[in-house]
């Protein structure tokens, strides 16, 4: 006669099946969240921009190279804690009140403050640059002084930290009732550069050799 014999049920193996799962079902739930950010990446080069002719800056102190649109600096300040230019585009867009701001400071208390948004509150949002994750903020603001002139201003931020150094692009559109009326297209446009310009950034180490564009 065959005897069958009972077997005790190893515990270890209804863990180890939970524990995967646990993973094929965390794994359902953040994919989109993983497939979105990498979906916000930014093209390494926007079509429609030639930037052949754009001037390298390239700062080792600072470790970062960036290049710009050719006879665009309204303004640059360097010092042994901070750098920054002031980029205008009036030549692209004549009438266009806009400018791209560029910052690298090593200021401790601008570093404590560099990925906090307006609202002193850390950024919830990030966009890829390359291999260069961005934090990212957009703001409109309005402003009324005593007589009633009205100021409106849209920010546009990407900030990212790296090597005791905070990095900043900020794009500045201001306006008021007054002035030409700024359409979508232009804001598309300036954008568009502000993006290319992001494109390359990049961190540098010193006596690296400069990429070709």
């Amino acid at each position: 006669m065959v005897q069958f014999q009972n077997k005790s049920f190893n515990p270890w193996l209804l863990v180890l099946i939970c524990f995967w799962l646990v993973l094929l079902i965390s794994g359902i739930i953040l994919w989109p969240h993983f497939n979105r950010l990498e979906n916000e990446k930014i093209p390494q080069q926007e079509q429609g921009i030639d930037i052949s002719s754009w001037q390298i800056y390239r700062n080792e102190d600072f470790g970062f190279e960036v290049r710009y649109p050719e006879d665009s600096v309204l303004a640059s300040y360097e010092h042994d804690e901070e750098v920054m230019f002031n980029l205008n585009f009036n030549k692209v867009l004549p009438t266009f009140p806009a400018r791209i701001i560029i910052q690298a400071t090593k200021k401790y208390w601008e570093l404590e403050e560099c990925l906090l948004s307006y609202d002193r509150k850390p950024f919830t949002e990030i966009i890829h640059v390359g291999s260069i994750p961005f934090y990212y903020e957009k703001r409109d603001t309005i402003s009324t002084d005593g007589s009633g002139y009205t100021e409106h201003t849209e920010w546009t931020r990407y900030h990212v930290k790296n090597d005791g150094v905070c990095y900043s692009f900020i794009l500045d559109i201001s306006y008021n009732e007054f002035g030409e009326k700024v359409s979508a297209e232009s804001k598309e446009r300036v954008q568009n550069y502000l993006e290319q310009i992001l494109s390359t950034f990049r961190f540098v180490k010193k006596d690296e050799r400069i990429q070709p564009a």
